[in-house]
């Protein structure tokens, strides 16, 4: 089964945080987004049975969902990140953008095809708010 995590950039210091996304509300009023850390949980030192969750509070527009796969180099490949497709049936050196549609994420379906990638052919080469340089090459 697929491992679905999202990251974003936290509003506070712009890191990337990766985990759970949710939408966040104070009392009846939309308060945001937040991730909540995968392996993050709180013990209160008074109430141990009471776990609270360490989550941030994200800037939305950098929201990225996870594949489900990695690249050569075992990283993650997420939504929005730039890829360069070594050979995999498209030229030396295509530089694509992973994005979702259609049910998928291109471009890992192709036309009216499903393709999985092999390790070997893709690598993560940077993610279009960090590099965004890499969308003009």
């Amino acid at each position: 089964m697929r491992e679905i995590l999202f990251k974003a950039k936290r509003i506070d210091n712009g890191e990337w945080v990766e985990g759970y996304l949710v939408e966040t509300r104070h009392n009846t009023y939309f308060d945001g987004y937040r991730i909540i850390d995968k392996d993050g949980i709180n013990y209160d030192e008074l109430d141990y049975y009471d776990p609270s969750f360490i989550s941030y509070v994200i800037d939305k527009t950098t929201i990225c969902q996870f594949t489900g796969l990695t690249d050569k180099n075992g990283n993650k490949i997420w939504e929005n990140d730039v890829v360069d497709l070594h050979g995999y049936g498209f030229g030396i050196g295509n530089i694509e953008i992973v994005s979702y549609k259609d049910g998928g994420f291109y471009p890992f379906m192709i036309s009216k095809w499903e393709c999985t990638p092999d390790s070997e052919d893709v690598e993560v080469i940077g993610n279009i708010f960090d590099n965004p340089e890499l969308i003009n090459e």
